[in-house]
């Protein structure tokens, strides 16, 4: 739920109708002046950051981790606002679930967000398939982006 999804607007527009000049604010507006969605010279919440969709970076596993036995390939995804994603790995289009860990998005000193996601295989699994994609849904939009073990070797 969005932090504004929980207020009904007609509750919140009985807080913003009171005198201007009332010295203690209602809990409404306490609360949206403390989470920065309220300014005294409005009557509506406002957003901190505008949107922004998140820049999109993968990489594929090293020759060094191949040789230990080991591929992990890593979406970084930084830049977006609101602070929310959901990344989906896929192998040759088909989505793959295990191996699988994605990072909590963290808030940048710019008040947008960051984070990553990691696919961890062994090498055999990395060569066995022609394409790899990082797929990172925001904001109802899909961003991807993909490597293929044959532009690595």
């Amino acid at each position: 739920m969005s932090e504004l999804g929980a207020f009904r607007w007609p509750l919140l527009a009985r807080f913003t109708q009171r005198d201007r000049g009332e010295r203690e604010l209602p809990p409404c507006r306490t609360w949206l002046r403390r989470e920065g969605f309220w300014k005294p010279q409005s009557t509506l919440p406002h957003q901190r950051s505008p949107k922004a969709s998140p820049t999109v970076n993968m990489f594929a596993p090293s020759s060094a981790e191949l040789d230990s036995k080991k591929a992990t390939l890593v979406c970084l995804m930084g830049g977006f606002y609101p602070g929310s994603v959901t990344v989906t790995w896929k192998a040759d289009g088909a989505t793959v679930s295990e191996g699988v860990e994605t990072t909590k998005p963290s808030k940048q000193t710019d008040n947008k967000y960051m984070a990553s996601s990691y696919l961890t295989l062994t090498p055999a699994q990395w060569k066995a398939k022609n394409s790899y994609t990082c797929q990172v849904t925001h904001d109802g939009k899909v961003f991807e982006k993909s490597v293929s073990p044959s532009e690595c070797s």
